[in-house]
This record gives structure tokens, sequence and C-alpha cells, in this order.
């Protein structure tokens, strides 16, 4: 279903006669000082005309991009009295705008042809055929209610004075933002899209941290700071800047705790791995629900739909923003102290992506929003930035071939890795650009993850992405069967390949040595033998943009020669530092919360 928290931050009513539809939101409070960009519904063109009397409750369906969406559609006297969505399997978050305004807009319009989401196309389109199904099923005239409707925008130019002006509503941003709020600072954040969350809304939400409480008991527990900056360090091939890496670890854990206790995220008690938090709301929910409630604390402006097209320089000085409403208005943000990037990566981006890193050519699905098109970096070298390591891209081998999701991988620590053949084919643990190469040279790109009982005992289990294998098997996502011959049939897969495979993986956990990709974990391992078995379909996705706008510990962006540019700060994804060439898998979502906070701390 869908999430129970509005992250648009807008109020509106929509009026058409006598009828009167509220949007469910979370402030108005939250939009003063800065006017809101979404207006709701619409053109005064009048409703056309119904013949049908039709009274009722009919349920509609119709597929979205996570399976199924249902929907009961209320007619009184052939009118459409309400719309009220019944089930889906949409990415939490992300599409909660599509089952909020959309319905209202149908009511208010009387046709179910209404504006998309951005951001949410697939799962706004879903939505509209399902109401259209419905009519269907009431015997209606589906033409009636059929006349395209276009959501209004905000056309008028505006000026906002300011303290600091934070560009992007992610996990950098919010957390940027709400810092500074908490310190009593002026703020106001510039979002592109319609609501707030960027990235981390629909990211796998790990979050790595050095803990020294969750570590205690645990094979982990001699892990250190230091361990955590080499780990990073080394696994972004040294490519990083070690005095960021530095401050990124040793605030790891004081950001933890402030998210705890502070900000009101609730971690899963036991760690994944040695660094690993995650929270217990799937993908980045469990960040951006309490962030926009602080957001609704402190009532700090958000203007929304307007994106980015120049930083306001004074000198060499940033001293503000300058953005493009979606109705075609100028927002002009004057910001006395400061201008915070956290503008997120180009993963979206799919032609900026091959130009930089050719290496991935022919890959066609990106785990980014909409929103992560790349204007950032030219934006930001225009005011003087200097840009690191913008030609490594990191893609993952690990998203769902149907959308490029990342939420549905079923690996395990057990787990293998096999091709379309059957066979392994890798390292199960080698870093993700290395993983990346040995998958794009497999047939399709496609690979499974295949394990068993031993690891998803019952339905409610978890997986590393905070979802359960109920969850992953009801969606399609995840396949389970009673052998391996059944299981290759499923995922499509050589049988005899999969069966000699792990028969061959059986025999090296029994002698504790793997001789085929040398796994160094063997003795820690189990055999895949124990039914019902287990496995995911997964393929190539960019994911992330390594490098970004060259930053020091302190978040303050640095020119060409490697002095600060005064006013200027950069966070999250668009920045670059600590992830080298590779990022480390969990590391991202510590980066954006880390040095959004640290952004925060400007005077």
């Amino acid at each position: 279903m869908t999430n129970e928290i509005d992250i648009t931050l807008s109020r509106k009513s929509f009026l058409k006669g006598a009828a009167m539809a509220g949007i469910a939101a979370m402030t108005g409070g939250a939009l003063a000082g800065c006017a809101p960009t979404t207006k709701g519904s619409t053109e005064d063109t009048p409703a056309l005309a119904k013949t049908s009397t039709a009274s009722g409750t009919f349920v509609g369906k119709a597929d979205g991009m996570g399976g199924e969406v249902r929907v009961e559609v209320t007619l009184a006297n052939g009118q459409i009295a309400d719309v009220r969505p019944l089930f889906n399997n949409e990415t939490p978050g992300l599409t909660d705008l599509t089952f909020r305004l959309m319905p209202q807009e149908m009511i208010v319009n009387q046709s179910y042809e209404v504006d998309t989401v951005s951001g949410a196309t697939m799962s706004s389109m879903a939505l509209k055929n399902a109401v259209k199904d419905a009519l269907e099923q009431a015997g209606v005239d589906t033409s009636e209610y059929s006349q395209a409707i276009t959501r209004s925008h905000d056309a008028e130019d505006e000026t906002i004075d300011t303290e600091f002006v934070v560009v992007g509503s992610g996990g950098a941003g919010l957390s940027a933002a709400v810092t500074l709020a908490e310190r009593g600072k002026q703020v106001v954040i510039v979002e592109k899209m319609p609501r707030l969350g960027g990235n981390t809304l629909v990211c796998g939400a790990l979050m790595n941290s050095y803990d020294p409480i969750r570590t205690k008991g645990t094979k982990y527990e001699d892990a250190t700071v230091q361990d955590f900056i080499d780990w990073t360090w080394e696994g972004g091939n040294e490519a990083g800047k070690k005095d960021v890496i530095q401050v990124f670890a040793e605030q790891s854990w004081p950001t933890t705790q402030w998210l705890v206790d502070e900000i009101g995220v609730i971690f899963y008690k036991d760690l994944q791995g040695s660094w690993g938090h995650m929270p217990e709301l799937p993908n980045g929910l469990g960040f951006i629900n309490p962030f926009v409630k602080k957001v609704e604390e402190y009532g700090i402006p958000c203007c929304m739909e307007s994106t980015l097209t120049e930083i306001i320089m004074d000198g060499d000085r940033a001293a503000g923003i300058i953005a493009e409403k979606e109705g075609g208005g100028i927002l002009t943000v004057n910001a006395s102290k400061g201008v915070i990037m956290a503008t997120g990566g180009l993963g979206h981006n799919l032609e900026m992506v091959k130009e930089l890193d050719p290496r991935y050519d022919d890959i066609t699905l990106s785990t980014n929003p909409v929103n992560a098109t790349g204007e950032c970096f030219a934006i930001a070298e225009a005011a003087g930035a200097n840009l690191i390591n913008m030609d490594s891209i990191q893609a993952v081998h690990f998203a769902d071939p149907a959308t490029g999701q990342v939420d549905w991988d079923l690996e395990s620590p057990n787990s293998i890795f096999v091709n379309k053949e059957g066979k392994r084919f890798m390292n199960e643990e080698m870093p993700r650009d290395d993983s990346v190469a040995g998958l794009s040279q497999q047939t399709d790109h496609l690979m499974f993850t295949i394990s068993d009982s031993k690891d998803w005992p019952t339905m409610d289990t978890v997986t590393g992405f905070g979802v359960t294998i109920g969850e992953c098997i009801e969606r399609g996502k995840g396949f389970k069967a009673d052998t391996l011959e059944e299981l290759a049939e499923l995922v499509g897969c050589d049988a005899a390949g999969l069966t000699a495979t792990i028969e061959e993986y059986n025999a090296m956990i029994e002698v504790g040595e793997d001789t085929a990709f040398q796994l160094v974990d063997m003795k820690e391992r189990s055999k895949i033998d124990q039914p019902p078995f287990y496995a995911s379909k997964l393929t190539i996705a960019i994911h992330y943009t390594n490098g970004g706008i060259e930053i020091n510990p302190q978040a303050q962006v640095l020119d060409k020669s490697g002095n600060v540019i005064p006013g200027l700060y950069a966070a999250g994804e668009c920045s670059g530092g600590v992830m080298g060439t590779n990022r480390m898998g969990g590391n991202s979502v510590a980066d954006v919360m880390i040095f959004g906070r640290i952004a925060g701390m400007a005077e």
C-alpha cells in the first residue's frame, strides 16, 4: 500500500462547482515565504457532459512498475464521487504523490486523463488505466471521462532573501537544511521535483558507519575508525581524498547517533557486515520521512519544481542561485551566507554517462530517478568549482532487469551467482566495478543469485534491502522452487548447468576451499542443499557518480587551484572526494548524511 506520509509539503484545494477536494499534506506552514509551484488541477475548461446515470462502486486493475495496481471508483448518478487506491506494489515514497494527488484531480475534473506526476510516470499511467478499467466495469462510456486535464504551474517570477539556500532535497540537502535550522539559521530548500527526497528516497538505504555499540559481541567488535578509513580508501582504488575520507569515517558514528537521537531514524538492531546500518522502513523512507517531519517542525520554506540554472556570484563569493520554475517563472534566491549544492548525480542521464565513461556504451538501465541529470556540474564549474574523477561512473550488477531498481536482490552471505548457462562466472565478493565488468561478459548481461532455505527460513525473513522474502516473491522479483531444476525453469537458466554448478560448489564447501574463484570465506559458508531454493534475476544498471565537485573536509567547494570558493558548499553525490573511483556499498547514504550535516554547520 502507499506510504502514509505525504512528502510533497504542499496543501491545495481544488474547486469545481460545489465540489471541493483537499489534498492530504503535512503542512502549509513549511511553504511560508516561498510560493508553491505545484498549482494542482487545472484549466477552466468545463467537464464533458455525462450521459450515464450509473451509481455504485467498481474496482479497476492495471499493471504498474511493481505489479498490479487496484483502485476503487465510486459513481453517483454518472459522476465520479470517489477514487480510492486499494493496492499497489509501486515504490513507497517515490509514488506517494501519484496516489494522493491524481485521484483528487480526477474527482474535481470528472476525468481520469489528468497529468502524470514527474518521476512516477509508469505508476501514474497505471493509476489512470485502472480508473478507466473501473469505469468500463461500470458500463459507462469512458470517452465522457477522458478530457485531458493539464496541471497548471507557477509562471511568476519570484525573489527570496535568506541566509542559506540548499539546492536539492535528498539526504544531503535535508541533512544540511535541518542542521542549519537547528542552529537558528534562515534556510530555503530549492528542489526540481514535486516532492522531497531526491535519490535517497529510492536508495537501498544501507548506511555505513563505525559503530562501537552494535559491534559489541560480534566478530566485528575490534573494527576501528582506521579500519573504516582504510576500507573506503582502498575500495575507492586509492583515488579519493584522504583528508575528506578521514573526516567521513570519524564523523560517521556521531552522525549515526544524531540521526537516531535528534532526527528519529530507526535502525534494525543488527548490523549488515561490519559497518552497515539499515533503517526499518524500506528504500530511503527510513531517512526521508523523519527529515520531512523536521522540515515541517522548523517551517523550512521549500520551493518545489524549480531547476537550478545558475549560481549567483558576487565577486569570488557565491551569493545565491537562479532557478527556473516548472511553469516558466524565474526563482531568484539571494543567500547572504551560503549556497549548498546537494543536487545529486547524473545517473539518469545515460548519454552523459556514456560520454564520460565509455565502459557503459550498451547499458540502458539506471537505478536513479529522473531528476539525476547532472546539469549541476557545469553550473558549478561555471562558478569556478573544480571537478574530480568525473570519468568514473559506478554501475551495479544487482538491478532488476525490468525496471533497473535495486530493491529486490535476494543475495545472502551464502549466495552464489550464475549466468544463463547455470555456471558461476566470478568471485561473489569482488568489488562492484569488478563485478560489473564480469557480468558485462555474460549472455544478455544476466545473472541469478542462488540460495536455499537456510538463508530464507520464513517468508518474513528480511533481505538486505529491508523487504521480506515474501514481498519479493509476491512482486515477482524473487523465485522459489522445491528443486534446482524447477528453479532454473522459473528464472530461465540452464538446469543441467545449474545442478552441476551446485554439486561442484557444495563439494568445495566440504573441503573449505574455493578452487574455482577463490572466495576467502568458504569456511563460513554452507552448502546450497536444503529446499526450497531461491533465486533473483539481476542485470547491470547505472547507479552512482563517483566523482563530482571537489570539496575539502568542511564541505567547502574548491577551485582549480585548490582554493576555497567563499560561500559555496557541496555535499552528497554531487561532491567528489570520498568515493575515489569505486563507491563501496553503503557509503553513499553515509556520505550524504555526514557531509550534509557538515555543510549545515556553515557560518
